[in-house]
């Protein structure tokens, strides 16, 4: 009867481990169930900066979650081809609590890695941060991918590995 016990308990333990074996790596394969894409992040500042094209031409991106919208550099408009169309009615203010008017932006293909990237069909003069973040950095930003294209798109920045993923 010990025996029979002492074989129930092996087996049992044996099939949970193997269950635990299965969920960790359903866990682990999470972003394959997608068509994700993986980006290497270029610095390791805290200032995560990956890189793409804007019009075909290579461009680098701040992805930052605490910015609510997407932006590109008004004054690369001529550099990377896209038009400012038109000066929207709103305004908005970062830090420095100045406030600056947005504006719309078309013509502007926007990829990471083979990824069309939506949502960023606005424009400002970025020029006092993309200065900053040359400095410490030693790239030049082209333009913001704030939390509403991140969302859209699921991007995954992990610091830990170096990586940024976009998953749809």
């Amino acid at each position: 009867m010990k025996l029979l016990l002492l074989t129930i308990f092996i087996i049992s333990n044996l099939i949970l481990d193997m269950s635990a074996k299965k969920a960790d790596f359903s866990l682990k394969s999470d972003t394959t169930s997608y068509n994700t894409k993986e980006t290497k992040i270029l610095n390791k500042t805290g200032m995560p900066i990956i890189e793409g094209t804007l019009n075909g031409k290579k461009a680098y991106f701040l992805l930052d979650t605490g910015s609510s919208l997407s932006l590109l550099n008004s004054l690369d408009a001529k550099k990377y081809g896209f038009r400012l169309w038109k000066q929207k009615s709103i305004s908005i203010s970062g830090i420095g609590g100045r406030g600056s008017k947005l504006w719309e932006v078309i013509h502007a293909d926007i990829k990471i890695g083979n990824k069309n990237i939506k949502g960023m069909i606005n424009a400002l003069n970025i020029s006092g941060i993309e200065q900053f973040l040359r400095k410490k950095t030693k790239y030049r930003i082209s333009g913001i991918i704030g939390s509403d294209v991140m969302q859209y798109h699921g991007f995954v920045v992990d610091y830990t590995e170096g990586k940024c993923i976009i998953k749809k």
